[in-house]
């Protein structure tokens, strides 16, 4: 299981506790049914994405939970008690996708360092190979690779006797 596939469960299991805080949503004094029907959405959301790997899209989701929340709360949909409870999971749900995207940043600032690298090492075997300085290796200079540097095989007729002979 990848490390992105491993916090997406969690962030499902974290997600299961904002669920559970709104488990038995039938009508009654701290929840009426409609909000407890938006807010079960929205965690199903929050759920698909981080299952799905999207966990930029399960923090937005969560973020609009959070104000369906707030607003149900203002209007007086939920009491103080459940909402406590839903801020609470969803308190947990948003460190662990925190925490989530931040492995998945440093994962991919790695992979990045981590083809950098291999591309400068790679430049630099390129460079090794051909000789470092892009000199030609033609032998073509003074002496061609005879060791004297002038062209002969020593002093005289270039039969290399040195004695001109």
């Amino acid at each position: 299981m990848t490390r992105t596939r491993a916090r997406g469960v969690l962030a499902l299991v974290a997600t299961a506790a904002v669920a559970w805080s709104l488990a038995g949503c039938a009508a009654g004094p701290d929840l009426d049914t409609a909000t407890g029907e938006t807010l079960q959405a929205g965690v199903a959301e929050v759920a698909q994405r981080s299952d799905e790997g999207d966990l930029a899209g399960a923090m937005a989701a969560l973020d609009l939970l959070e104000e369906e929340l707030a607003a149900a709360s203002d209007d007086g949909r939920i009491d103080d008690d459940r909402e406590a409870e839903v801020r609470e999971a969803i308190a947990l749900v948003r460190t662990d996708l925190e925490s989530a995207l931040a492995d998945e940043q440093a994962a991919e600032e790695a992979a990045a360092a981590a083809a950098a690298e291999a591309a400068a090492e790679e430049a630099a075997e390129t460079s090794a190979d051909t000789g470092g300085d892009q000199a030609s290796d033609d032998n073509s200079g003074p002496g061609n690779n005879n060791g004297n540097g002038n062209g002969n095989s020593g002093r005289g007729n270039n039969n290399g006797n040195g004695n001109g002979d």
